[in-house]
């Protein structure tokens, strides 16, 4: 197990994207959030092109979202991740 500590009010980081690479139709991104709130998952493939976005609700602690990958063919993708008022993180993930 991954143990993550946020050593914050507020703030959240990705942990990981499990598995990677995507084999099936979904997979798990694993956040920490030092807080409640809303994310904005953003994915992009290697052209810069959004492929899909969706916005998924955050609770104060470890996360673990599942994020639809069916209409992704394979390849390479950048997951960027915003909550309001925070820098982006990116992730790098294959779909295979």
């Amino acid at each position: 197990t991954t143990v993550a500590l946020l050593n914050a009010v507020k703030g959240f980081d990705i942990i990981s994207i499990a598995p990677n690479p995507v084999v099936t139709d979904n997979f798990k991104l694993n956040v920490a959030s030092a807080q409640a709130g809303k994310m904005e998952i953003s994915i992009f493939d290697m052209q810069g092109r959004l492929v899909t976005n969706q916005t998924i609700s955050l609770i104060a602690g470890f996360n673990s979202l599942p994020v639809q990958a069916d209409q992704l063919s394979a390849g390479t993708y950048t997951l960027r991740c915003r909550v309001a008022g925070e820098q982006f993180k990116i992730i790098r993930f294959v779909k295979q």
